[in-house]
């Protein structure tokens, strides 16, 4: 099932428009090729979207411009040494079992990515030219159990930056 995703930066949100090219969600995307300790080695373009974690860097594609959500199934993912648009710094899982509303997700997402986010680059989010955005589950995700919230930081510009931004402090 495809996750959810909704670029946050500042008090506007933007969607990120990266559709689940893998027969609308149906097939799931590849498997991202990593190295003995996990680090993405290759570029793949159709890296599922639930093979992702903490340290993986991403790039939005062309529809990255589109002020509507989307549900997306599968992301371009690089290695992190490489000019990338994203990098996930953080991962929480959501309780419950009932589905508690897309709002209410958002919210809790939106929380959790800006608690983490000061303590993964190193500055305030409020001081910073980064910013941030989660990617949740949707309610038909949550029906197969997908609880996991991701937070991805990007420069504000949108412009590529090139290896990790933990603790660059800008």
């Amino acid at each position: 099932m495809p996750r959810f995703a909704l670029r946050t930066p500042a008090a506007l949100l933007l969607g990120l428009a990266v559709l689940g090219t893998s027969a609308c969600g149906l097939l799931p995307g590849s498997e991202p090729v990593r190295d003995e300790s996990g680090a993405i080695t290759e570029a793949d373009t159709d890296a599922d979207v639930f093979s992702l974690a903490v340290g993986d860097c991403t790039n939005d594609g062309d529809e990255a411009e589109s002020t509507e959500a989307a549900e997306i199934a599968t992301v371009s993912v690089v290695p992190c040494d490489e000019p990338h648009d994203n990098e996930i710094y953080s991962s929480h899982l959501l309780p419950g079992d009932d589905y508690p509303g897309e709002e209410t997700v958002l919210q809790t997402a939106d929380e959790v990515c800006h608690e983490a986010f000061a303590g993964f680059v190193g500055l305030a989010y409020e001081d910073s030219v980064y910013d941030f955005w989660p990617m949740y589950p949707t309610e038909a995700s949550w029906a197969q159990d997908d609880r996991e919230v991701l937070c991805l930081v990007y420069h504000g510009d949108l412009e590529p930056v090139t290896g990790t931004l933990e603790g660059i402090a800008g």
